[in-house]
C-alpha cells in the first residue's frame, strides 16, 4: 500500500554543504525493507519526527533524500544503521577519515553519513577486481600518495581507487537524538516567506514542540499537520485516505476505508491521474500484469519486482501465495481473483488461475496412453498429439487464432481458451530472449 504524508516545505540548505563527522562516508545501492515507504519532509522535519518516533522505539535512525524534481523525502527505520549499511552494495571513503566512521555508534553524529553518491571526479588510479573487502581498498589507498577516495563494490568484490575525494550525494543519515546542526549540518538562513494562516483543529493540540497529524472529521482524504506550533491542512494524493491509526496516507482498499474513515465523508468517484509506465504512481504496491504471484514495489517512480513467498496453511500444505490487488496483500488463493493474470513458475511456464495442476511443462503427454489429441495446457494457440506418453506432433494455430477442444479446429474466438474445465492462456513470444508473455481470458 502508499503509505506516505505530504508535507509542503522548503528546504533551505542542501546535502551536500554537509561536510563534517562522516558524511564523507557514503553507502549507496542499499536495500529497504519491502514495507520502507516515505513521507515528504524537509531535513530539520525529519530528524524531529525521528526523534519523537524513538521515545516509543519506533525510529533507530532516519534517512533523508532531496530528488532533483520532486519534494524531499524522509524514510524512518527500525534497525541499527549499522545492519542498514552491511546490506549496501557500495561503500567509499577518503584517504583519511575517523575510525568510528566504519562502525558507528547508534545515536552519535558518527551516523551521520552520505548515500546515493557519484564518485567519477578525478582520475581513476587503479582497480581490483576479486577478493577485495573494504579494508584492502582502504590499505590500497594508504600507500598510494596519489589518492583521495576509494569505493568497494560489494557484489563483484572489486576496489577502485580515485584522485580526487570529492562526492556528489543525494541522501544522508542521521541519529534520532542529535539534531542535523550538532552533526554538522550549517543553520538555515531565516526565512521571511509567510507562514501561513494557523488553521485550528477542533480538539487537538498544535504546540510548539508537537510533530504530529490529525484527522479532519469533515473530509476522510484529507488531515491537520502540526508542525511546532503552526497548524495546515493538507490532502492526501491519488484518491488515498488518512488512516488516523498508522496516521499514513493509504490506497482506498474495499471494506477498509468505511472502518478507517469511521464516519468522516469519502469521496467515492474520486478518480486518480495514472502515469505511463511500470508505476501507475510514483509510491505503492501493485499487480504484475504478467504474473499473478508477483507484485511491483514503487517507490519515487521506480518499479521494484517481487514475489509471493510460499505459507503453508493449517493443514501443514505448502501453499503458494497470489497478489491480491483489492487487499494490497499477498494472500491465499481462493482469496485472489487473478482475472486476466496467469500464475507463471520460474523458468516462465504459466497457466490460468482455475487450470487443473499437475501438467508437466517439459512433457504435456506424460500419462497419456495410446494415440490421443491434447490441448496444450501452457498455451491456447497450440495442441499436441501424443502416443504412451510421448508427444509425436505440435499444431500451432494461425495467428489471433485459437485450439478448440471440442471441435478439433482453430477459432478466432477467445473463449475457447475456457473449455471442458480447462482454463489455458494466451501467450506470444516476449522477443530478443525474453520470456513469452501471456494473459487469461477472464471469464
Amino acid at each position: 500500500m502508499r503509505g506516505f504524508l505530504t508535507f509542503s516545505l522548503i528546504v533551505l540548505t542542501t546535502i551536500a554543504s554537509v561536510t563534517s563527522y562522516c558524511t564523507m562516508v557514503s553507502h549507496s545501492n542499499c536495500k529497504d525493507p519491502d514495507n520502507q515507504v516515505p513521507d515528504f519532509l524537509n531535513h530539520e522535519i525529519c530528524h524531529g519526527l525521528c526523534s519523537t518516533l524513538s521515545y516509543a522505539d519506533q525510529c533507530d535512525f532516519y534517512r533523508f533524500a532531496e530528488p532533483v524534481e520532486h519534494n524531499t523525502l524522509c524514510f524512518h527505520y527500525l534497525q541499527s544503521i549499522q545492519s542498514y549499511i552491511d546490506g549496501c552494495n557500495e561503500i567509499s571513503a577518503p584517504r583519511n577519515v575517523d575510525a568510528n566512521c566504519f562502525n558507528p555508534q547508534q545515536d552519535t553524529c558518527y551516523m551521520t553519513q552520505s548515500s546515493a553518491c557519484q564518485y567519477n571526479f578525478g582520475a581513476v588510479l587503479e582497480t581490483l577486481q576479486g577478493n577485495q573487502n573494504k579494508e584492502t581498498c582502504q590499505q590500497l589507498c594508504g600507500v598510494d600518495p596519489n589518492c583521495q577516495r576509494w569505493v568497494f563494490y560489494k557484489e563483484s568484490s572489486t576496489c577502485t581507487t580515485f584522485s580526487d575525494a570529492t562526492q556528489t550525494c543525494k541522501e544522508v543519515f542521521g541519529p534520532p537524538n542529535k539534531t542535523p546542526q550538532q552533526c554538522g549540518k550549517p543553520v538555515p538562513a531565516p526565512t521571511t516567506m509567510d507562514p501561513g494562516p494557523t488553521v485550528t483543529a477542533g480538539p487537538f493540540s498544535c504546540t510548539e514542540n508537537t510533530v504530529d497529524l490529525f484527522p479532519k472529521k469533515d473530509d476522510c482524504m484529507s488531515y491537520f499537520q502540526c508542525i511546532e506550533g503552526t497548524m495546515t491542512v493538507e490532502r492526501c494524493p491519488d484518491c488515498d485516505y488518512f488512516d488516523p491509526v498508522s496516521k499514513y496516507c493509504k490506497q482506498p482498499i474495499s471494506g477498509e476505508v468505511e472502518k478507517a474513515c469511521d464516519g468522516r465523508p469519502y469521496d467515492n468517484n474520486c478518480v486518480a491521474t495514472t502515469k505511463v509506465g511500470d508505476c501507475p504512481f510514483d509510491y505503492g504496491y501493485f499487480p504484475v500484469t504478467e504474473n499473478c504471484k508477483q507484485y511491483k514495489k514503487c517507490d519515487d517512480g521506480n518499479a521494484q519486482y517481487m514475489t509471493c513467498p510460499t505459507q503453508t496453511d493449517q493443514d501443514g500444505v505448502v501453499k503458494q501465495l497470489l497478489y491480491n490487488g483489492d487487499q494490497v496483500q499477498c494472500d491465499w488463493t481462493y482469496r485472489v481473483n487473478c482475472g486476466s493474470r496467469p500464475v507463471c513458475d520460474a523458468s516462465g511456464n504459466c497457466q490460468c488461475q482455475k487450470s487443473v495442476p499437475g501438467a508437466d511443462p517439459n512433457n504435456p503427454c506424460r500419462g497419456v496412453s495410446g494415440i490421443m489429441i491434447i490441448a496444450d495446457p501452457f498455451n491456447c494457440q497450440n495442441k499436441f498429439i501424443c502416443r504412451d506418453g510421448t508427444q509425436l506432433d505440435k499444431v500451432v494455430c494461425p495467428p489471433d487464432q485459437y485450439y478448440e477442444i471440442r471441435s478439433d479446429s482453430c477459432k478466432s474466438d477467445e473463449a475457447v481458451c475456457n473449455q471442458n474445465d480447462q482454463y489455458r492462456p494466451i501467450c506470444v513470444d516476449g522477443g530478443s530472449g525474453s520470456k513469452q508473455q501471456c494473459r487469461c481470458v477472464d471469464d
